[in-house]
Parts: C-alpha cells; sequence; structure tokens
C-alpha cells in the first residue's frame, strides 16, 4: 500500500529532512473546536556502509612514545560515538585528546586520539 489520507501519512525514501516532531489536529466546524495531538519525534538514522578503520603511524613504539591512532568512520547519522579499547577494556579517557573531523561532502568522521 501507498497512499496517505486524513487517518494516515505515508512518506517514501525517507531522507534527514523528514526528523523532527510530528502532529496531527482535527477539527470541527459546528461549533469550531480544533485540537492538537502530542507531539512524536522522529529521527531518521543512516548507519555505516562499511566498517571503522584503523590506521597506526608505525608498526612499533619504544616506551615513553606518543602512540598516535586514527579511527575513520564511513558516513553515518547522527554522528558516531568512537570509544577505544586495549585488550576489551575501555581506554580511560585520561589518555586520550580527542579531535573530531568532517571530511569533504561524504561526512567522513575521524577522530584522532593519542595515549
Amino acid at each position: 500500500m501507498n497512499y496517505s489520507d486524513e487517518k494516515q501519512v505515508k512518506l517514501n525514501n525517507l531522507d534527514f529532512a523528514a526528523s523532527g516532531h510530528f502532529t496531527c489536529t482535527i477539527a470541527i466546524e459546528r461549533p469550531i473546536y480544533t485540537k492538537e495531538s502530542a507531539p512524536v519525534e522522529l529521527t531518521v538514522i543512516e548507519k555505516q556502509r562499511e566498517d571503522p578503520k584503523i590506521v597506526v603511524r608505525k608498526a612499533a613504539y619504544t616506551v615513553g612514545e606518543v602512540l598516535e591512532l586514527n579511527c575513520t568512520s564511513e558516513p553515518a547519522r547522527p554522528t558516531p560515538a568512537v570509544t577505544w579499547l586495549l585488550n576489551g577494556k575501555e581506554v580511560s579517557r585520561l589518555f586520550l585528546r580527542r579531535k573530531l573531523f568532517r571530511e569533504g561532502s561524504r561526512s567522513v568522521y575521524t577522530s584522532r586520539d593519542g595515549h
């Protein structure tokens, strides 16, 4: 079924512009009366098409050096959150310096962390 009428709306091929608060209003002409529904929030998401990628500047480090890692995510909405794990355990935020970059029109998000 592909239709909308006074009781329902069907939207095809959603994009991010469809995100927001939807309400409906009823109206009775005699006597004049209108009533609006409570808003319903709709969020349109876009999942990443590929897994995130990690780039390491070099293969081996010595004690005392700064480890620099780069995690890049394909376009996604909402913006992905980056969490760093070391041997399955979350890396303390005390060791992270985080910068988020948006690269061009593709909306590729990169987080660069130093540990």
